[in-house]
């Protein structure tokens, strides 16, 4: 009961719920989307990940320090069992889905250890999806335009009306932030 207050809270104030349904399917989804719930970031499944998308969700790849999807999402031999199992006309628009990142929202983590916050998280996630064949700026917008589109935030990609704040790297294949700016002004350098 307490949860659906928090929910009836967020609704009033326009504010997005996360929601955390592992193995949530069916009836039971539909019911859970009905509150408002409008992400998740707990599908360990490409079952669950393709029908949570295909109700309207925004589907998140979890990669935290304790527990991490994005290495099953990214196991070549787990997709290709999943799409084995499919039936042929089913195959091309999810391979497709899959392949171009589209089914997910973005890349979040909620539990990362201090130290590989420190590490760049974020830009570990990153280069794991690139570094197993994943298209680089699909990559890169799970981990910025995406989620900040997910939260209605205006960052996470530079354009008018947004805020400028972005960083400048060393290169496409390290990624090492060179420069960092928030609202336009260099904060690290």
């Amino acid at each position: 009961m307490k949860n659906f207050k928090k929910c009836e809270i967020a609704k009033k104030y326009n504010k997005t719920i996360n929601g955390h349904a592992p193995l949530c399917s069916g009836d039971d989804l539909k019911r859970y989307i009905s509150q408002g719930i409008s992400n998740d970031y707990e599908s360990s499944t490409f079952e669950e990940v393709f029908e949570k998308s295909e109700e309207g969700m925004d589907v998140f790849i979890r990669d935290g320090s304790s527990v991490s999807n994005l290495d099953f999402i990214l196991d070549l031999n787990n997709i290709v069992e999943y799409f084995s199992s499919l039936p042929n006309e089913e195959i091309k628009e999810k391979l497709s889905k899959l392949l171009s990142l589209d089914v997910f929202s973005a890349i979040v983590s909620d539990d990362k250890h201090p130290d590989h916050i420190l590490e760049g998280y974020s830009k570990k996630s990153f280069l794991k999806t690139v570094n197993n064949g994943f298209d680089f700026f699909s990559s890169l917008q799970l981990v910025t335009s995406r989620p900040a589109k997910c939260y209605g935030l205006n960052e996470g990609s530079i354009s008018k009306g947004n805020k400028a704040n972005f960083f400048i790297i060393d290169g496409l294949k390290t990624f090492n932030v060179k420069s960092t700016y928030i609202n336009g002004n260099c904060v690290f350098d």
